[in-house]
């Protein structure tokens, strides 16, 4: 057998878990969005905004528009750029492909980040497998969303940065930055972890002696920086403001701290449209007023359920100073409980959208949730508690580097605001981090089991020379 062949079969063998997983997965994608689900079909709400703003880029690529900065530009550019090669009409079906090869790259990258993280190949491929046929990230795939590329760049960053903490190669540290500013023109707060994730290298570095160089772990950051010049730009030229993604975060600001069920900003001068928005977990959470007996979570509006103001939708100004109204009305003891809602909210009491708005899909995205949120989210708490626990413990710490996204997302749920469908983009990682810590405490109970044997053999053997000298 010629070497080259011989080395592609070896690599063939090697990579048959993530290969079939992937195969898998982009089976089942393919045929939801092309069959069962395609995203033409859906287009309104958020999709409708996308597919617009990508016509318009089509069309005008270089005309400044406020509103194309209003969201992260990575969904409109990549629809824009298909749209313009392909035409309209078949831009849909390069669509329908390209969001299932984004949800097939999760499940083989759920098998690296356990196999990397030191479990064994039937534990990984079960993870895997379990994220080739979870429902809610095929059901988002086929709306134009951001969240399959965006979890696609979850799991991607999370697998080189522990390839990275075992190595220290640069390129995997590259690649994770690349991953993080590329993710983050989807939504820039994937860029949460990285404060988390360096002060974690820096701590392991210097306690096990183990961890990278610090310059080449500096090469993750700067390499998503200068991802974000493109996107900071772009901002620049639509607003003439400068901004690092988009100009919806302080919106999403105004929704977390005024538990406000909606924001409507009219027009104050030419140019100028009404745009309003309302994020559907908080109105599923002021519907739940009505039913007696469910005091935990429920909406505790800070002033009028429904903001409107004269003005653009993206203006920060406008925004702080409603934050600051709000903050001031409700004091710091009613803040607090608005964060904790926003967190439970991420696995409980609420249906994902689109899906809650849609009767034959509501209901599988209601057992999904339920079942995530017996058995997944609770085991995955039980192994970030563990794992910070355990810190001092080198062989806790990959389990940890694999907890620095959803521990990013408690922190940016509680600011802003909690969903499950904000969730859904990390679960493959949660998925991975229940597998991590059972096959951590497998180990630590099968090598306790193994002291406990020897324990007894010595005790007996001393014992039976103590009956023998008698």
């Amino acid at each position: 057998m010629p070497r080259c062949t011989h080395g592609l079969a070896r690599l063939l063998r090697n990579a048959r878990f993530p290969l079939a997983l992937f195969v898998a997965g982009l089976v089942v994608r393919l045929h939801w969005n092309l069959e069962v689900h395609p995203l033409e079909d859906y287009v309104y709400s958020d999709m409708r905004g996308y597919w617009t703003r990508a016509a318009r880029f089509a069309a005008a690529p270089f005309e400044a528009r406020p509103y194309q900065a209003f969201y992260p530009p990575g969904v409109h550019l990549l629809a824009g750029i298909v749209r313009m090669a392909v035409g309209a009409d078949a831009a849909w079906t390069v669509l329908d492909v390209v969001y299932a090869i984004f949800g097939a790259l999760v499940p083989p990258a759920v098998y690296g980040i356990c196999r990397a993280a030191g479990t064994g190949r039937l534990a990984a491929a079960l993870a895997g497998a379990v994220m080739v046929a979870h429902y809610p990230s095929i059901s988002l795939g086929g709306y134009l969303l951001s969240e399959p590329p965006f979890a696609a760049a979850l799991a991607g960053s999370t697998y080189l940065a522990l390839r990275f903490l075992a190595a220290g190669h640069r390129r995997d540290a590259v690649a994770c930055g690349l991953c993080l500013g590329l993710g983050a023109w989807f939504r820039p707060q994937i860029l949460a972890v990285v404060p988390f994730w360096l002060a974690l290298f820096f701590y392991a570095r210097r306690r096990f002696a183990a961890a990278p160089k610090v310059v080449t772990t500096l090469a993750c950051p700067l390499v998503a920086a200068l991802c974000l010049v493109p996107t900071a730009v772009h901002v620049h030229h639509h607003t003439g403001r400068w901004g690092l993604v988009s100009e919806n975060g302080s919106l999403n600001l105004v929704f977390g701290r005024c538990h406000a069920t909606g924001v409507v900003a009219h027009p104050a001068e030419p140019g100028q449209v009404r745009t309003a928005f309302s994020p559907p977990s908080l109105l599923q959470l002021a519907r739940r007023k009505s039913r007696p007996g469910r005091p935990f979570p429920q909406l505790d509006p800070a002033g009028a359920l429904r903001i409107e103001y004269d003005g653009y939708i993206g203006d920060a100004r406008i925004h702080r100073k409603l934050v600051r109204e709000c903050m001031e009305a409700t004091g710091l003891a009613r803040q607090l409980r608005y964060a904790a809602v926003h967190v439970w909210m991420l696995a409980y009491d609420n249906v994902m959208w689109p899906d809650s708005g849609r009767r034959m899909w509501r209901a599988p995205a209601k057992w999904w949730e339920r079942t995530i949120g017996r058995t997944v989210v609770p085991l995955a708490a039980v192994a970030l508690v563990v794992s910070v626990v355990g810190l001092w413990r080198r062989a806790w710490l990959p389990l940890l580097v694999l907890a620095g996204h959803p521990l990013a997302l408690l922190a940016v749920a509680a600011v802003f605001f909690g969903s499950i469908r904000l969730r859904v983009p990390y679960d493959g990682l949660l998925v991975a981090m229940d597998a991590v810590f059972l096959s951590l405490v497998g180990r630590s109970g099968v090598r306790g089991a193994r002291r406990l044997r020897r324990r007894g053999r010595g005790a007996s053997g001393e014992t039976g020379d103590e009956q023998r000298g008698s």
